[in-house]
């Protein structure tokens, strides 16, 4: 489909509103769905490239993408979304340089452990951290990482795809999911590094041809037909779209073989408690609230609290999966309206009973890191499963 025919789908009913958290919090027509429909359809029609206007509402979209379960019609708002980027950039008009910026650095895996290490290290000193802003601080995740994770063999059971961001600042999650993958009776394997960023969010800024390019170095870094295991939302997201990104049939069938982390471990329930262990972990968490990332939920249609309530007592949240703000490069890039909407988050968060003992749990590393920057205890879902049955895997050799 083209995108004057996408475009088309929508009949403007406005059942996406209270779905969309820029609209949530501004309360502005040109913030929705709706909204920034209607301004693309008016650009479509009279310019090839968009207005600094209409570009500056588009630049405010967090992505979520929770408008689109939300739609009778069916709208494909992401397509949308990232079709007219990719029209304005087609034009002449580069993405901002921030933007450039944030995205060259994803595929440069020592420059990305570099400026891990020094945002954690920057953050540990108490006079560092009060003049550091908002959106560059990095936190959450342990200051010292370990190896890389990595696994070889010819025919493995499982790929497991290891990221950009995930490989440089959430190793422990890695660790925890070979634990998992291992202890299901698995043999994993990992790409090679330089297939690392699956390039979704140079997607989300219009930059086609450089996904593509990044797409297709993933493909060719898992062949075969073994199901590749993801552990990160937006990253399986991703992965499960490359079939419509290449619109090929080799590219569908390496989509098809992609499962969320989640979908896997509810197959294997039953054996993963078989092979567990003990739960001995001291400071243990007194309550697990669930943070639905964007991408798993509205995308992937995977529900992260069903799985967990199978291992740990969890806390619902009240706000019907509303997005938290990280959104990628959108807390970097729009640190204001990040900060509005992870604050109704945050009061979300309170309304579940949060205490002194209690951690919010995420499958998505963006949310992980922005909602840790607003002072919230974080935890990766993967590691509380690890933990809840006994694995070993902190500090292994890989």
């Amino acid at each position: 489909m083209t995108l004057e025919d996408d475009l088309a789908v929508c009949v403007g009913c406005g059942l996406c509103l209270p779905h969309c958290p820029t609209f949530r919090v501004t309360g502005e027509e040109a913030h929705s769905p709706r909204g920034r429909i209607a301004l693309i359809r008016g650009s479509a029609e009279s310019a090839d490239r968009l207005s600094s206007e209409v570009r500056s509402f588009l630049d405010t979209c967090v992505q979520c993408r929770g408008c689109e379960p939300a739609c009778p019609s069916g709208v494909e708002y992401g397509r949308i979304l990232a079709a007219a980027h990719h029209r304005d950039e087609a034009a002449g008009r580069r993405p901002k340089f921030l933007l450039r910026l944030f995205l060259s650095i994803l595929n440069r895996h020592r420059l990305l452990d570099l400026i891990g290490r020094a945002g954690l290290f920057a953050n540990s000193l108490p006079g560092l951290r009060r003049v550091i802003p908002d959106r560059l601080r990095i936190t959450g995740v342990p200051l010292r990482q370990g190896p890389r994770v990595r696994r070889s063999t010819s025919e493995p059971d499982v790929w497991l795809h290891t990221g950009c961001v995930m490989n440089s600042w959430f190793r422990s999650v890695h660790l925890a999911t070979l634990a998992l993958l291992e202890a299901g009776d698995q043999s994993v394997a990992t790409p090679r590094v330089e297939g690392a960023c699956c390039g979704a969010l140079h997607l989300h800024a219009g930059s086609e041809e450089t996904a593509r390019r990044m797409a297709a170095t993933v493909m060719a870094s898992m062949p075969g037909n073994s199901p590749i295991v993801v552990n990160a939302a937006g990253c399986g997201a991703m992965l499960k779209e490359y079939g419509e990104l290449f619109g090929s049939p080799e590219a569908v069938e390496f989509s098809e073989r992609v499962v969320d982390i989640h979908e896997w471990i509810d197959r294997n329930v039953d054996t993963l408690r078989l092979k567990s262990g003990t739960a001995s972990r001291e400071g243990a968490p007194s309550s697990f609230i669930v943070q639905e990332p964007c991408h798993l939920r509205n995308v992937q249609k995977v529900r992260l609290a069903d799985t967990l309530e199978k291992f740990v007592p969890v806390r619902r949240l009240d706000d019907d999966g509303l997005c938290c703000g990280a959104g990628g490069a959108y807390s970097f890039l729009q640190p204001e309206l990040a900060a509005d909407i992870r604050n109704r988050k945050s009061d979300a968060i309170l309304r579940a009973g949060a205490d002194r003992g209690s951690v919010v749990v995420t499958a998505n590393p963006g949310c992980h890191l922005h909602l840790a920057a607003g002072g919230h205890r974080m935890m990766s879902s993967v590691e509380v499963i690890a933990d809840s049955l006994g694995l070993q895997y902190r500090n292994k050799k890989v």
